[in-house]
């Protein structure tokens, strides 16, 4: 056997990296539908409207990025102090539903801004959801080079 038979060919090698790549894209994916790269601060708010009965303060992370995707009006904005929500649910049982709003600094509130249906929705994205497909697309460019190649 000589030294040039024991090297890998160039369609081995693609295969490898092309399967590699598709391992990578669905572990990524996987992480992302376990929700483990979406936004920590969205997940504190739902967390906080579903388990706390005390105002969230608007200048907290969870608060400041709830007041991003659901601004209060423009005339309430410099008087926001708190999120507030009012839930519905069964004596000891889970929240059914929830509706948000803010607290002004002399404790009255606006309108409903959001439901508690919403708030999962936005809490649920995720910044890196094209990653897993750009990563299929790098995985399957080897294969389908190699097959190519090959015919």
């Amino acid at each position: 056997m000589t030294a040039r038979s024991r090297r890998p060919t160039a369609g081995v090698v693609a295969r490898a990296t092309g399967l590699s790549v598709l391992a990578l894209a669905v572990a990524v994916g996987f992480a992302d539908l376990k929700g483990w790269l979406g936004y920590s601060d969205r997940r504190a708010f739902v967390e906080w409207a579903i388990q706390s009965d005390a105002p969230l303060p608007a200048g907290s992370a969870a608060g400041r990025a709830f007041m991003t995707r659901f601004p209060p009006s423009l005339a309430d904005r410099r008087l926001v102090t708190h999120v507030t929500t009012w839930k519905t649910s069964f004596a000891d049982g889970p929240v059914l539903d929830a509706s948000f709003n803010y607290m002004r600094r002399d404790e009255s509130r606006t309108d409903y801004v959001a439901t508690l249906p919403q708030v999962r929705e936005w809490a649920a994205e995720s910044r890196y959801g094209w990653l897993p497909w750009a990563l299929t697309v790098i995985g399957f460019i080897p294969l389908l080079g190699e097959a190519v190649f090959a015919a």
